[in-house]
């Protein structure tokens, strides 16, 4: 059965060797767990699996945290990859009953796997995923507040210029824009 892969839920992986030796995986957050001393056996219509309880961690290394962080099989069709949902809307039992999912600009499943595997290569517990520069740059200067100071290129965006300007400006956030290659013009303003 070389080769064979066999999901039992979502994270735990069972894979079969040329030599009938099973080896089990179980992915949670940035660490795989194994345990190689395990058997399997057909019981009433079902694989039952026993492994000992000895389960080490191992580190995930840039690559595999790069293809597997934040996967899972898809629940409905056991897609090993997150498919890409292209949905704007998600049916809803009641208002603001939902399954999670209410409006793709919101929240979106393919999104969510993007940012825990972006994290996770970051080492970090967050990560947010934009569909602009505009919409991460006015999400960071929101966590600011009246009096904050920003030091800026003076060769930005001109969008990021304006919305800096005429939008954010007038709640009380100062910007510079300094020439970045002039350190000491730089130091002036830190």
């Amino acid at each position: 059965m070389q080769g064979v892969f066999l999901s039992l839920k979502p994270s735990i992986l069972l894979q079969f060797s040329s030599n009938s030796s099973l080896l089990v995986t179980y992915s949670i957050g940035p660490y795989f767990w194994y345990a190689k001393s395990c058997s399997v056996y057909y019981k009433n219509r079902a694989f039952v699996v026993t492994c000992a309880l000895n389960f080490e961690a191992i580190k995930m290394k840039f690559g595999t945290k790069a293809i597997h962080a934040g996967q899972e099989p898809d629940p409905t069709t056991g897609a090993i990859m997150t498919p890409i949902y292209q949905t704007s809307t998600y049916v809803q039992d009641a208002p603001g009953e939902h399954k999670g999912y209410a409006y793709a600009r919101g929240k979106n499943p393919t999104r969510v796997v993007l940012e825990k595997c972006l994290a996770a290569l970051e080492n970090a517990e967050y990560a947010l995923c934009f569909s602009s520069g505009m919409g991460a740059v006015d999400t960071a200067i929101k966590l600011l507040s009246p009096g904050d100071e920003v030091i800026a290129t003076d060769d930005l965006y001109g969008g990021t210029y304006r919305m800096f300007t005429k939008v954010f400006a007038r709640f009380g956030i100062k910007f510079h824009f300094a020439d970045m290659h002039d350190l000491k013009g730089m130091e002036s303003l830190i």
